[in-house]
């Protein structure tokens, strides 16, 4: 792939870490434009964004988003189309036929695509090719949870599909009368498709991402982190977090990847049950994930090896570090400080030189994050603390110790 030649359309540029895709892929001379849904996100400001378009983005109803990338394809003749947002992975997976006759789009057919973002249905396949999952519950709405009287508490109430609509129910009586309630409110598209948030055993443990890119089921580069911080901090993205390397993750990790015949990025999120050390299919995130930053930081640049793959047919495999580093997300790790009553906390990682993703020679979008973070956090957008917040303290305590 001759870098300065390369033209690479990013989808769905309106999430935090696009910020990462437009810089690993800017810095190296390589053309790169977006699609955003509205207005001017953080990664629009980036000086290694070429031109940003600006389309309503719908993976509810995904046929004006195909045709609109198709017609811009046409139109631009990028080499490579490839997201960073779940609804832009969805939109390509969807539409790979068609557009790949435009573009290298490489992202897992539709099928497999399915299997991977409902947390119902990703927990049934990792039973089946035995990898350990947390004990799972499948109501039938809301007028089923009598059947849950009498399973054991805490449990995660989950929606099966998007991101950030979970929530922890200490007992049968929180789960009935306030957490279930709520998720389903969140997931109103869901319920009325009949598809019902789920329940979970909560497991105690730290949190573990096995980061993978796929060549449809090998193994082209992979990563491992644990999360340090999180916001909120009884569990959601990475506000902290230091690489780690475990050769049992490696294997259930890729195994499920495999399994699945993968094609593209994912992250497979377990964590490490302290009753009996087994690492637990928590979800497949199928898309690139919040913390991509750090594999970045560490030499595992996942978006150029993605664009790699994509024009070349195949990338050359990346060995990750052994030494742990340890990343930082300014914006994120403001808002766990503050969910956490040590509002200046952030300022010591930072006076320690721990590595972060502020960039001298591109700030503006960070910048924008910071100031787009406060302005959610006291409009209530953006969840720094959780509903049964308390039910996870005794375990978050315990890391942090």
């Amino acid at each position: 792939m001759n870098d300065q030649q390369t033209r690479v359309l990013v989808v769905d540029a309106g999430v935090r870490h696009a910020i990462d895709v437009v810089r690993s892929l800017g810095k190296r001379g390589i053309h790169v434009e977006s699609v955003v849904k509205a207005g001017k996100p953080a990664a629009s400001y980036s000086r290694y964004l070429a031109q940003a378009h600006v389309f309503p983005l719908d993976s509810n109803d995904m046929e004006p988003s195909i045709a609109f990338l198709e017609k811009l394809a046409r139109q631009n003749r990028y080499d490579a189309i490839i997201a960073a947002g779940l609804d832009g992975f969805r939109i390509l997976s969807c539409g790979l036929e068609r557009l790949s006759a435009h573009a290298a789009v490489p992202v897992s057919p539709w099928p497999l695509f399915a299997i991977a973002e409902d947390k119902a249905d990703t927990t049934l396949f990792g039973e089946r090719v035995g990898v350990p999952t947390p004990i799972t519950y499948y109501p039938d709405g809301p007028d089923d949870l009598e059947r849950f009287r009498d399973i054991p508490y805490p449990v995660v109430v989950k929606a099966r599909r998007g991101q950030g609509h979970y929530a922890y129910a200490g007992s049968f009586a929180e789960l009935r009368d306030v957490v279930y309630p709520q998720i389903c409110g969140e997931v109103a598209d869901q319920m009325a498709e009949g598809v019902y948030p789920i329940l979970q055993e909560f497991i105690v443990g730290k949190a573990h991402g096995f980061y993978a890119l796929m060549n449809h089921g090998d193994v082209v580069a992979y990563f491992m982190h644990e999360r340090i911080h999180e916001v909120p901090p009884t569990g959601g993205p990475s506000a902290m977090a230091k690489s780690f390397y475990d050769e049992e993750l490696i294997a259930v990790g890729a195994r499920m990847l495999r399994e699945l015949k993968w094609h593209g990025v994912a992250m497979v999120e377990f964590k490490k049950d302290e009753k009996d050390g087994q690492y637990k299919l928590i979800e497949i995130n199928p898309k690139f994930w919040g913390s991509l930053g750090l594999s970045i930081a560490t030499g595992v640049d996942f978006p150029y090896l993605l664009t790699q793959m994509a024009v070349d047919g195949d990338a050359r495999p990346v060995e990750m570090p052994r030494t742990p580093v340890t990343y930082q997300w300014l914006s994120m790790d403001i808002a766990h400080s503050i969910a956490i009553k040590k509002p200046l906390q952030w300022l010591g990682f930072v006076l320690r030189g721990t590595p972060n993703d502020f960039r001298l020679a591109d700030p503006m979008p960070n910048v924008m994050l910071l100031a787009q973070g406060a302005k959610d956090v006291l409009g209530g957008k953006r969840k720094v603390h959780s509903t049964g917040a308390a039910v996870a303290a005794g375990e978050k305590a315990g890391e942090r110790a």
